[in-house]
């Protein structure tokens, strides 16, 4: 599904959930984590007090340079660059065949859980630049290719926030993933200190209310078990820009709470957690090479990885 213009977005079919153990993960594209407790948040302030928000260190140049496409193929997969071989924002090369992202994970499982993807960088959910990140198995995705440009974000990712809302509304995922990038990009264009940068971080937080309330709203709520997952894939220098090494662009941030989640950190964190966290969340055994990540939830009711 492709964008160009104001209008809301058209809803893909589906999904046709299953399970009343669901997960909901949101991805914040950039968000730096010394701004991010600088800004005022209180959807998030929120999430910590229910669950935690730290920060967590992201993968080194030696492996990958510090850019969404192997940061975010890390939390979509649970392993890191040397196994999904993402080399940069230009995918080509991948092993995501290999390694699949947590939604298809989800999709093959017996039964399957139903799942939903909303995404406006494009090769998250298009075959642009060699991808999709996440595959087309997934029950309802919605991908658009949207302009590299703070304004043209700002625009999709409400149109896409709009959509992913009445998603969770009225249909039935078992597990959803939506992506916000108007952050990364008003820190490529205007440096980390300036409003702006401010400002888009302020306006996902009210985003990620927007799609708690809707979860809030399902008629189905009550008997439902949801687990919210909050990330961002990596960090800025001061003028915007990364994919060195240094502490800046490497601290990345996770914030959990729900059903199972622990209320307070656990010693060993990262974003290759994300994950096999959703997947223990909902009861599957993650099949096959076990993740470089673990799961963070209590009470996982998978079984575990198996061969």
């Amino acid at each position: 599904m492709q964008n160009g213009d104001r209008e809301q977005l058209e809803l893909p079919p589906g999904p046709d959930g299953r399970s009343a153990r669901k997960a909901l993960v949101v991805l914040l594209d950039g968000v730096r984590f010394d701004c991010l407790t600088q800004a005022s948040t209180p959807v998030l302030d929120r999430l910590a007090a229910e669950g935690f928000l730290a920060p967590t260190r992201i993968f080194g140049t030696d492996l990958a340079p510090t850019l969404s496409g192997p940061a975010i193929s890390s939390i979509a997969t649970g392993v890191w660059p040397d196994k999904h071989r993402v080399p940069g924002n230009r995918l080509h090369g991948h092993a995501l065949d290999r390694y699949p992202d947590f939604l298809t994970r989800l999709e093959s499982a017996v039964p399957p859980r139903r799942t939903f993807a909303a995404l406006d960088w494009a090769p998250l959910g298009l075959p642009e630049d060699g991808g999709p990140v996440f595959s087309d198995a997934i029950a309802a995705k919605i991908a658009l290719a949207t302009a590299q440009t703070w304004a043209a974000y700002r625009r999709d990712d409400a149109r896409l926030l709009g959509a992913a809302a009445r998603v969770l509304r009225e249909r039935d995922p078992d597990a959803a993933f939506v992506y916000l990038g108007a952050p990364d990009i008003a820190a490529h264009e205007f440096g980390c200190r300036g409003p702006q940068y401010r400002e888009a971080i302020e306006t996902c937080d009210r985003q990620v209310g927007d799609l708690l309330a809707a979860v809030d709203a399902r008629s189905q709520r009550a008997g439902e078990q949801w687990l919210v997952i909050v990330v961002t894939d990596h960090g800025h220098r001061d003028e915007g820009g990364h994919g060195g090494d240094s502490d800046a662009e490497r601290t990345a941030w996770v914030a959990l709470a729900g059903d199972g989640a622990p209320t307070a950190a656990p010693a060993t964190l990262s974003n290759v957690d994300i994950a096999p966290t959703v997947l223990a969340h909902l009861g599957v055994a993650w099949v096959g090479e076990p993740p470089d990540g673990h799961a963070l939830i209590a009470d996982a009711g998978a079984a575990g990885p198996s061969a």
